[in-house]
């Protein structure tokens, strides 16, 4: 343990298993990804985020020798939206993010293939759905995150982080609950500009 540590890889792993719903003609609602809040004091493997039961799992880079746990996962009901899945980390993590190359974060769907894209903005890492794609129902997914540091107990030392649920996408009853409270809107604004242009008897 005394070992200079001169990389720490931490992983996420996400899996996503959604049933789907459809209404009406072909129209699937879509439920969000949950949030979920989790830290790790020590760098240690198994730090769980309840209550999904989510790991971040350390790796070392010991003489150029690469060990990892398994990562666990979660899974869930409803048609998820992966378009604008963020992490947000605070702490000693955020300086050190490697928002390229091998290690780069990614969000990965494990049964097609299919890898969303993502950015890096600081401290935050968002993944976007690529054109066409979806979180089909029974798939598993899986994100990815790396830190590097030059000393040990650096970057997954102290740290903590937020997975923040992507929106929902409307429902087609709900459009139409708006578009009639638009209307309603419209029609009442209108009224009111008749009766101020009727002048008084």
């Amino acid at each position: 343990m005394g070992v200079l540590m001169t990389m720490k890889h931490v992983l996420a792993g996400a899996t996503a298993t959604a049933l789907a719903l459809v209404l009406g003609a072909a129209s699937a609602s879509a439920d969000t990804i949950p949030g979920s809040t989790f830290s790790s004091a020590t760098g240690a493997a198994g730090y769980g985020m309840d209550p999904y039961g989510n790991y971040w799992e350390f790796t070392a880079n010991r003489s150029s020798t690469y060990w990892s746990d398994t990562y666990q996962s979660y899974g869930y009901a409803g048609t998820p939206n992966a378009t604008g899945f963020e992490i947000t980390f605070t702490g000693n993590a955020a300086s050190s993010i490697i928002a390229t190359g091998n290690y780069a974060p990614y969000f990965w769907d494990a049964t097609s293939n299919i890898v969303w894209d993502v950015s890096v903005s600081g401290a935050q890492v968002t993944w976007s759905a690529p054109a066409g794609a979806s979180l089909a129902s029974g798939d598993k997914y899986y994100t990815y995150v790396d830190f590097s540091d030059d000393t040990a107990g650096g970057s997954n030392s102290g740290f903590s982080a937020a997975f923040t649920g992507a929106a929902a996408a409307p429902e087609p009853a709900t459009w139409a609950m708006m578009a009639l409270g638009f209307a309603g809107l419209g029609f009442a604004g209108f009224r009111a500009r008749r009766a101020a242009a009727v002048p008084a008897g």
